[in-house]
């Protein structure tokens, strides 16, 4: 519950390294950070003389070179990506004069003024048939469409169940959590599994966000 309440509503981060002065819920999240800082790149590639901090990292980095496939390298940082379409969403996230890194929620955005409405509370966007207001006229015609106008259309038929839905992958989340074996997406860190594989995303680049970012610095 602790965890939870800095995490999702005060976003305090309670534990900082006094190396770098970043912000960590946890020790465990701390911990993990204060490796990046005391181990040394000891791992070198024979083919292009990097040196990475992780064998594993050497690994997967020498077999971009016994496959032969194309690194695309971004301009601006240095980050390397397999795929074209994953340097273009770096750059769009990172890189564009509407990005910006968000020093209340520790994340980098593509919009950067849109997102700090969320902290700013701004909601200008009103549901006629309800309280709720909402951020942009995207959020408001989802949110009619899945609460005023499309209520039922999906119903269950798993074990004589008479719920119904306004969205097949409601729908689906229902099932698998209801009337389904266990959540499908485990997480390979904590013990924590998910219904949905983007719950799953979520989980790994938000709670275990240092973790990813260990694996691909070199």
């Amino acid at each position: 519950m602790k965890i939870h309440t800095l995490r999702h509503h005060t976003h305090e981060k309670p534990y900082q390294c006094n190396k770098c002065s970043k912000g960590f819920v946890t020790r465990n999240e701390l911990r993990a950070h204060s490796d990046t800082h005391n181990v040394e790149k000891k791992y070198n590639c024979t083919t292009c003389n990097r040196l990475f901090r992780a064998k594993g990292n050497l690994y997967q980095h020498q077999r971009r070179h016994r496959n032969k496939r194309r690194v695309f390298i971004c301009d601006h940082c240095d980050f390397e990506f397999t795929y074209k379409a994953n340097l273009a969403k770096h750059i769009s996230r990172m890189h564009t004069s509407n990005s910006g890194f968000c020093k209340t929620c520790s994340m980098n955005v593509s919009q950067f003024e849109e997102h700090m409405k969320k902290h700013r509370g701004d909601r200008p966007f009103d549901c006629e048939s309800c309280p709720k207001t909402f951020l942009d006229k995207r959020g408001l015609h989802y949110h009619i469409n899945l609460k005023h106008t499309k209520t039922d259309h999906y119903k269950c038929e798993k074990d004589s169940c008479s719920l119904a839905f306004p969205s097949m992958r409601m729908l689906n989340y229902h099932i698998l959590k209801v009337h389904g074996n266990g959540t499908p997406y485990k997480c390979g860190i904590c013990p924590r599994g998910f219904y949905r594989k983007s719950d799953y995303h979520r989980h790994k680049s938000g709670t275990h966000k240092q973790y990813l970012q260990d694996e691909t610095v070199v």
